[in-house]
């Protein structure tokens, strides 16, 4: 399967796009600050809203890259969907709820990806990596280009 990842370019290159490293200093909805973890999305679209309304606007003037990221077939992956979670857990911002649901899993060591529904769009999927899961040896970065919101959404936001 392959994912994607959006995000400024110095932390976004095959070198460390699955390092995780942003997890240890800010907070997502699915985990707490202090372990590595990286957020990818099931294709290029949804990978470009969750970068947009996780970011402010200034992400538009970012030197940004997509990153295709590819998880074998034959690596295990816990599965959730709408009807695992709290009734709120797509509220913004964040909820402590799915942030110890996601800080459990990583703690587990169970898998090395975890698919949630997306916030935005719940009948799709984002995939979270633990890159110090053993199997996230076997995730690769297959492609890195340059990537920028095209200019009639910045007149539209």
């Amino acid at each position: 399967m392959i994912c994607y990842r959006i995000a400024p370019t110095e932390h976004n290159n095959s070198n460390n796009a699955l390092s995780g490293m942003g997890g240890l200093y800010a907070e997502g909805r699915w985990h707490m600050v202090g372990k590595p973890v990286v957020y990818t999305a099931s294709s290029r679209s949804l990978a470009m809203l969750e970068r947009l309304v996780n970011d402010s606007t200034d992400i538009l003037n970012k030197q940004l890259s997509v990153t295709s990221i590819l998880i074998p077939d034959k690596l295990k992956i816990k599965r959730l969907v709408v009807s695992d979670l709290p009734s709120d857990w797509d509220d913004h911002p964040y909820i402590l709820k799915t942030q110890i649901v996601g800080s459990d899993w990583l703690t587990s060591m169970g898998e090395a990806v975890l698919q949630v529904p997306s916030s935005v769009c719940s009948d799709e999927y984002n995939f979270i990596i633990n890159p110090a899961h053993t199997d996230a040896d076997e995730i690769k970065c297959v492609e890195c280009q340059p990537f920028s919101y095209p200019k009639r959404l910045a007149l539209k936001l």
